[in-house]
């Protein structure tokens, strides 16, 4: 039953989403909220990196549960890794950047800005993150980093493709088409 109702709740969101959104300049925005609200619009940046750790999500959980280990670790580790990757990749913009702002302001404007996120910024902190919570668990970090590399492989995938989409000039090119309405 609990399957269903999953199943039933997703097909009534996808439903919504594409019935009432459209694709302006890498952004989806919903047509049925108040433009007022700041989740109004949403980065399909945004769109793809959450599809990506969702993906590591359900690919690390039926690892760990094939190899009969605590189901609670993979939710854990891919929060630590998703907060990690995310605070690394911004911090290590920030710092590749830096002659680029000047002043309190401009570090803000750097810091908390939608954009400017470093792979291997977030790769390697994201790396750390997960090695300090593996061992203050006592489990191997090298079974856990065998079992991670081919889904981490696939987290990359979907950044890229959350690139091509947004099309913010780093990669790819803005879509001309009003998507997904």
């Amino acid at each position: 039953m609990t399957n269903r109702l999953i199943k039933s709740f997703l097909l009534l969101f996808v439903m919504i989403f594409f019935a009432s959104c459209h694709y302006d300049r890498g952004f989806v925005v919903f047509d049925f909220l108040p433009q007022s609200l700041f989740f109004s619009k949403i980065s399909t940046y945004g769109i793809m990196l959450a599809l990506g750790f969702i993906t590591a999500n359900f690919l690390l959980q039926r690892e760990v549960d094939r190899l009969k280990m605590d189901p609670k670790l993979a939710d854990n580790l891919i929060i630590i890794i998703a907060a990690g990757g995310i605070i690394g990749a911004k911090v290590f913009f920030v710092w590749e950047s830096a002659g680029e702002w000047h002043g309190w302001t401009g570090f803000k404007n750097a810091m908390f800005s939608g954009g400017g996120l470093t792979w291997y910024g977030g790769f390697l902190t994201a790396l750390l993150f997960s090695y300090v919570y593996l061992r203050s668990k006592k489990i191997p970090f090298l079974r856990i980093a065998d079992i991670g590399t081919p889904i981490m492989a696939l987290g990359y995938v979907f950044g890229r493709l959350g690139c091509l989409v947004s099309g913010d000039g780093c990669y790819g090119e803005a879509c001309p088409y009003n998507w997904p309405a």
